[in-house]
């Protein structure tokens, strides 16, 4: 029995763009939707019209997915987001997890779910779609239900204000090799330095491990070879700055600190972190332009390139050091 993700390969578009035609929904282009048509027809294939009217049923929740490991990362973005859906008459409902298979059950589960529409904060990169789920900042995520902050222009703009503090031998610590975000950081980090007719030094680009105590100390056993380190979020700057002192090193004088982050957690360190500061507020709002497209069922929003990522702002604080 053919499935809509069948009709999907065939007619060669999204299944949000099979699920839009199938349930009437304006938006669609014609092209597109005779494609779909013409799909259904060859495979013979019969919507499951139970589940259909199932998921149409208005449960006025909005479930939002997230990894326990990134509360600090979006305890800013949560309260301002809850205030604006309870505006629109919605309920939030926040789940959480543990690792990549469990987010995927739970994503699985949601999407099937009658919550109107499902919100996956941050997490492992997903290829599930579905015309009610929006993903912010998902990794290796490109398509137009992702919404992602511009890690690229964080670390360009993180490493062009260290250059011009006098620092030379610049680190970064990332996650991996492998996912779009610190690949976007190294892009980033290389575009500064290409600025300042700087080499790339390889050695100083480090990747976190499970045991993030033992990266750190890798970090700082190798602090000489660096004056400055720009890390991805506020909580690795905190490890860097404890494990530092059990050196007997401090930030900014031993080595300089900026992050990519800009949570509350960075107000509250000594010294007051220097960042990029991620522009809750704003993906907020553009997040909520898509989600309204969700709820309307037209979900045809097409964002334009220089929304599609979404950039930051330097916010001072005490963690870096100008070089004599």
């Amino acid at each position: 029995m053919a499935t809509i993700n069948d009709v999907s390969q065939l007619a060669n578009v999204s299944i949000a763009t099979v699920s839009r035609v199938l349930t009437g929904s304006r938006g669609v282009r014609e092209q597109s939707r005779k494609a779909v048509l013409d799909a259904v027809r060859e495979l013979n294939y019969q919507p499951n019209t139970i589940a259909r009217n199932l998921a149409r049923q208005k449960s006025d929740n909005i479930s939002i997915l997230l990894s326990a490991e990134d509360q600090v990362r979006f305890a800013k973005m949560l309260p301002y987001l809850e205030k604006k859906l309870s505006e629109l008459g919605k309920h939030m409902i926040v789940h959480f997890f543990h690792n990549e298979e469990e987010q995927g059950k739970r994503l699985q589960k949601l999407t099937e779910s009658s919550s109107e529409a499902v919100i996956l904060l941050g997490g492992y990169h997903t290829d599930l779609q579905s015309p009610k789920l929006l993903k912010v900042d998902n990794k290796n995520s490109d398509d137009n239900s992702s919404l992602n902050y511009d890690y690229s222009q964080a670390a360009e703009t993180a490493t062009r204000y260290l250059i011009n503090k006098g620092h030379r031998n610049i680190g970064l610590l990332i996650d991996s090799r492998d996912d779009q975000g610190s690949k976007d950081m190294i892009t980033g980090l290389k575009v500064a330095l290409q600025e300042f007719a700087r080499p790339l030094n390889s050695q100083l680009i480090f990747t976190t491990t499970p045991s993030s105590d033992q990266t750190i100390i890798s970090l700082v056993k190798n602090n000489r070879k660096c004056t400055a380190m720009i890390v991805k979020r506020d909580l690795q700057a905190a490890e860097i700055m404890n494990q530092l002192r059990e050196f007997d090193l401090h930030v900014p004088k031993d080595l300089s600190v900026i992050s990519l982050e800009g949570s509350q957690l960075a107000h509250y360190l000594t010294p007051k972190l220097t960042t990029i500061t991620y522009p809750y507020e704003l993906i907020v709002n553009i997040a909520l332009t898509r989600l309204e497209s969700i709820l309307s069922e037209i979900n045809v929003y097409d964002p334009p390139a220089d929304v599609h990522t979404i950039t930051g702002r330097l916010v001072t604080g005490d963690s870096v050091i100008t070089m004599q």
